[in-house]
């Protein structure tokens, strides 16, 4: 008489998984359902703002996203658009901001100093000397 405890153990774990699995599937397509339906709805859509100018008074340009061109102005977008160009233009003035203001962010001056390009006033001062002097080569 052979032993089936293992083939049923088995047959019981695969059985266990594939229910894992279309549970795990069901709960996806749900909310997938429920995100569509929150996008859809026109009450949850905002206003989104692009400014005209940079920081430094230039035309701040368009957004490009999926073949869509956003510019300057006020748009009525989704939820998921709205987020996305929120945080474009978020990125864009911090990138705007380092310019501004380098001797608070290390990181800048060292790409500057790499780069060989001239640092501002403000951004001089005794390691950002030894760091040109270093990677420039000079003595």
């Amino acid at each position: 008489m052979g032993d089936n405890t293992t083939k049923s153990f088995v047959q019981e774990a695969k059985t266990r998984k594939a229910t894992k699995a279309a549970e795990k599937a069901l709960a996806q397509e749900a909310a997938r359902a429920a995100h569509e339906e929150f996008v859809l709805d026109e009450s949850n859509w905002e206003y989104v703002e692009i400014p005209s100018e940079d920081l430094f008074d230039k035309p701040f340009g368009n957004i490009n996203i999926n073949a869509e061109s956003y510019g300057p102005g006020k748009h009525f977008l989704d939820p998921d658009l709205a987020g996305e160009i929120k945080r474009i233009i978020k990125v864009r003035n911090q990138s705007d901001l380092r310019i501004y203001r380098p001797t608070a962010d290390k990181k800048m001056l060292e790409i500057m100093a790499r780069q060989g390009k001239p640092l501002s006033v403000a951004g001089t001062g005794p390691e950002v000397e030894a760091t040109m002097k270093r990677e420039t080569g000079q003595k």
